[in-house]
């Protein structure tokens, strides 16, 4: 989720320097609730409407063995680079980014932490329950300036966004209040500096044919 926080950022400021605010944010994701499809994914998405960034979000789920698709051949590029190649540190796997792509290279960073979207989140928040079949959600202002939350299985289908289960024709209301301010960051994890030849020598573990891969 702070990924994809400080991606927006990033994007909408480039965006809104050349005068364009888009009113509606598509996010795919993979299906799985311990990441994505989850009431913490839903009360973000919903922020973010509450911020005045989008006036809605859809957040697709694709079927199993499509979620991907469209950035698979870039990891599997770097991946095929890495099986001939050999990265000592991890702090050069950004770097070595250029060396694996011939064109329209990628770029990357180090995360260095992560917010506590959770504990920012949860004091505002109702229960939620039922969302693990549909695959596509609607998360849109509503006139009195709520967030409200609609969904359906599949985006193929011709069947009505539903909303709370008692009365599906309403939007589904997942966030009593909204945060003011910003996240707090958990614990800074900061990059270690890179053990040079010497340190690895004496690592006790090592086997001499796995030093000697140093060298």
């Amino acid at each position: 989720m702070t990924v994809l926080y400080l991606q927006l950022v990033a994007t909408l400021a480039k965006l809104q320097n050349r005068g364009m605010n888009p009113p509606i944010f598509w996010l795919q994701l993979d299906n799985t609730s311990r990441e994505n499809k989850n009431k913490w994914t839903l009360a973000f998405c919903s922020w973010l409407v509450h911020l005045g960034w989008f006036f809605e979000v859809v957040i697709s789920f694709l079927p199993p063995g499509h979620t991907h698709v469209d950035i698979d051949q870039m990891f599997s590029t770097y991946a095929i680079w890495l099986l001939s190649n050999r990265v000592e540190f991890i702090t050069l796997l950004v770097p070595y980014l250029q060396h694996a792509f011939k064109t329209r290279i990628p770029s990357g960073s180090f995360l260095q932490t992560v917010y506590n979207w959770k504990g920012y989140f949860a004091p505002h928040m109702h229960k939620l329950h039922g969302i693990q079949k549909p695959h596509v959600f609607l998360v849109r202002k509503q006139l009195d300036n709520s967030v409200g939350i609609k969904f359906k299985k599949w985006h193929s289908t011709g069947d009505s966004w539903v909303g709370a289960s008692q009365h599906p024709e309403e939007w589904l209301k997942l966030m009593d209040s909204f945060p003011a301010g910003h996240p707090e960051p958990l614990e800074q994890n900061e990059l270690q500096t890179p053990a040079t030849l010497e340190d690895v020598l004496h690592v006790q573990t090592f086997t001499p044919a796995q030093k000697k891969r140093w060298v």
